[in-house]
């Protein structure tokens, strides 16, 4: 028999976590927090796409804004991940 991995307390989580783009996100964003831009810079997006994907992780509940700061005549929000029992969704079984 194999191993179930184990099941997200919600679908919606689940399908947000299984894009490539957007689990990396979650995944950075669990030992930091971080602005869309950076997540841009570092994982060689547009400022568009990452924006999007952490759009999507927020509606799902994945990750939370920290933080809104001003920065340069406009407004920075600041992620982070959410819970830490949604780290099992990101994770594939052993």
């Amino acid at each position: 028999m194999s191993e179930k991995k184990p099941a997200c307390p919600d679908p919606s989580r689940a399908r947000a976590l299984g894009h490539d783009v957007r689990r990396r996100i979650f995944e950075t964003l669990q030992s930091r927090a971080a602005t869309p831009a950076e997540l841009a810079r570092e994982m060689d997006l547009t400022l568009e796409q990452a924006a999007y994907h952490t759009a999507v992780l927020v509606d799902s509940g994945c990750i939370e804004r920290l933080q809104r700061r001003p920065r340069e005549g406009t407004l920075e929000n600041l992620y982070v991940a959410a819970a830490a029992s949604w780290r099992s969704c990101s994770r594939p079984s052993p």
